[in-house]
C-alpha cells in the first residue's frame, strides 16, 4: 500500500580522517637540526615527518627575518640562547629560573609562551639564519635542488653537457645528510637540509659554557640585588649544560669504542 514501503537508506557518510596536532611535529617541519653523527636518520631519509633522537639533537636552526629575543627579559639577543621542545626560545638563564620557580611540586614547569610541559634536559642551543624576506618589483634568487625519488636528502642541482639535470653531490638511495665542519661554517647547519651530521659536539658544548660563563661573570661585577638573585640561575644552567656535555661525551665514547670520560665538579660547586 500507499506509504508501506521502506525508507531507502541515504548516502554513507564518508569518514573524515583528523590529523592530530603535535609540536614535536611543529618542530620537526619549521626548523633545521645539527644532530650528532652516531644518530639513526635511516627512516629520516625517506620520511620526512620522522621523528629523530631528541638526545642526539646538538643544535637547533631558526629561519627568520627577525632577530632572536627572549620573551621574558626582552634580551636581543637572548644569552646562550636555548629552545623548548614546543619551538620556542629563551634566555638559559630565564627559562631555568621559571623552570624552577614556577611549578608544582612532583609536576613539571610549563612553558611560558604556550603551557606545555617542559623539562631543562630537554633544551637545546637555538640559533638565527637570517632570511630576507622577498620585495615587490626586486628580483628573486632561487636555487635549484635535485633529490632522489626515494629520498629526502636534497643537493644541489646542475646541468650536463647535455643539459639533463644531474646531482652535484653524489647521494645513494638511502640518502647522506650533510656535514657540518665546525672550522669551516661554525658548527651551521645545512641551508637546504633538515638534517646536518656533526662529531663536534663537544666544541660547540664548550661555546655555549663561554657564554653561559660571561653571564656568570657579568651578574657577579654588576652587584646589586637584582644580579644577585639572578646569579643562582645563571649557574643552575651551567650545570643543566653540563650534564647534557656528559651525556654526549658518554655516547660518544660508546661510539668510538672508548671508556666513558669522568664527569668533573658543577659550575655552580666550583663557583661556592
Amino acid at each position: 500500500g500507499g506509504g508501506g514501503g521502506r525508507a531507502h537508506p541515504g548516502p554513507a557518510r564518508k569518514t573524515v580522517r583528523r590529523n592530530v596536532y603535535r609540536k614535536e611535529l611543529f618542530l620537526q617541519a619549521n626548523f633545521r637540526f645539527l644532530v650528532a653523527d652516531w644518530a639513526d636518520l635511516k627512516g629520516s631519509a625517506t620520511d620526512p615527518d620522522h621523528m629523530v633522537d631528541w638526545d642526539d639533537v646538538i643544535l637547533v636552526e631558526a629561519g627568520s627575518h627577525e632577530p632572536l629575543s627572549c620573551p621574558v627579559c626582552f634580551d636581543d639577543p637572548p644569552a646562550c640562547p636555548q629552545v623548548t621542545l614546543c619551538g620556542h626560545a629563551f634566555c638559559f638563564p630565564c627559562i631555568s629560573r621559571h623552570a624552577l620557580t614556577n611549578r608544582r611540586e612532583g609536576q613539571p614547569a610549563k612553558c611560558p609562551m604556550c603551557f606545555t610541559p617542559l623539562r631543562l634536559a630537554d633544551l637545546r642551543g637555538i640559533r638565527r639564519r637570517h632570511i630576507a624576506l622577498p620585495e615587490t618589483r626586486k628580483m628573486t634568487r632561487m636555487t635549484l635542488l635535485s633529490r632522489h625519488r626515494d629520498s629526502s636528502v636534497p643537493t644541489l642541482a646542475r646541468r650536463s653537457s647535455s643539459s639533463s639535470l644531474i646531482a652535484a653531490e653524489a647521494v645513494t638511495e638511502s640518502g647522506e645528510w650533510p656535514l657540518s665542519a665546525h672550522a669551516l661554517d661554525g658548527g651551521a647547519c645545512n641551508v637546504y637540509a633538515k638534517y646536518t651530521l656533526t662529531s663536534e659536539e663537544g666544541v660547540l658544548g664548550e661555546e655555549e659554557c663561554a657564554a653561559l660563563e660571561a653571564r656568570v661573570a657579568a651578574l657577579a661585577a654588576e652587584g646589586g640585588a637584582d644580579a644577585e638573585a639572578g646569579l643562582p640561575y645563571a649557574l643552575l644552567a651551567c650545570d643543566v649544560l653540563q650534564s647534557r656535555m656528559q651525556a654526549w661525551s658518554e655516547k660518544r665514547a660508546r661510539h668510538v669504542g672508548m671508556p666513558p670520560p669522568e664527569m668533573g665538579p658543577s659550575r655552580k660547586a666550583a663557583a661556592a
